[in-house]
């Protein structure tokens, strides 16, 4: 039962974040949702680097580096979503025909809100073994904690399939139930 109103409240939380999103309007909407795709984008793909140079300043255990890491280069890259969204007025926002502003509202903000539930759910997994033993991955009835890692993988192995993978050093260390195997790809 508590895996239930676990999942059930994640999911009303995200429809509350989602919702919220959606009232804004179409360009807000757009625009946040624009902007933690890109910085969830950028987050992931300079994790592993940002690793390697926390590392060498802090000597602090691999999973506290992991989360240091995710967590700085999350802050830094919306830090231009943050702004944007504070620094233009509501009037500024263009208008659009009602059947486009309702259907954009109802993605744009839905698409942010599984997003903000996304990382959230990895920043608790990051947590998990620095301290917060209480989180359990297998609670969710999807993989909400490694949905976004997951995608990127996908995403840069499409995108770039000859490249060496970028995020394996930090995410082989991730607690990860979901994954059948977190054994890095050099082993196959």
């Amino acid at each position: 039962m508590s895996d239930v109103v676990f999942n059930l409240g994640a999911l009303a939380l995200a429809g509350l974040v989602a919702r919220w999103i959606a009232l804004r309007g179409l360009f807000f909407a757009l625009m946040t949702c624009g902007g933690l795709l890109l910085a969830t984008l950028v987050t992931l793909r300079f994790w592993s680097p940002a690793c390697a140079v926390i590392a060498g300043i802090v000597p602090v255990s691999e999973p506290v580096i992991h989360l240091i890491a995710f967590l700085a280069l999350l802050t830094l890259s919306l830090q231009p979503l943050l702004i944007a969204a504070h620094r233009l007025p509501d009037k500024s926002y263009p208008e659009y025909p009602r059947p486009l502003e309702v259907a954009g509202r109802i993605v744009f903000g839905t698409t942010s809100g599984a997003l903000i539930l996304c990382l959230v759910a990895t920043t608790f997994a990051l947590m998990r073994p620095v301290g917060l033993s209480q989180y359990d991955p297998s609670r969710w009835w999807w993989p909400a904690d490694t949905a976004i890692v997951r995608v990127y993988q996908q995403l840069e192995s499409f995108l770039a399939p000859q490249a060496t993978p970028t995020l394996l050093p930090a995410l082989t260390t991730t607690p990860d139930s979901h994954a059948p195997d977190t054994a890095t790809p050099d082993s196959t």
